[in-house]
């Protein structure tokens, strides 16, 4: 099954999806983004601090590369569930 971002194009599967994050330069960077928009995503039913007491747990257990590109992808999917249709 083949997988698309958000504009469309296929996503390839990227090499040695297991390497530690942290030996890429600048995937802590994109981690933090990405963890700065799930805590601005916090659903109405959980407290804030609840909510971003969860985003911290799922930062932190965060160790791969392949477990970096599936947070993206859980919070693009949390994102394309609150925004209107372009």
């Amino acid at each position: 099954m083949r997988k698309y971002d958000w504009m469309g194009c296929e996503i390839k599967h990227r090499r040695r999806p297991d390497t530690p994050f942290d030996e890429q330069p600048n995937l802590p960077g994109f981690i933090y983004v990405a963890a700065k928009t799930d805590k601005e995503l916090q659903p109405t039913e959980l407290a804030r601090e609840v909510h971003q007491a969860g985003v911290r747990e799922r930062v932190a257990g965060i160790r791969t590369k392949a477990d970096a590109r599936d947070y993206f992808e859980e919070v693009r999917r949390k994102l394309l569930a609150v925004e209107p249709e372009v």
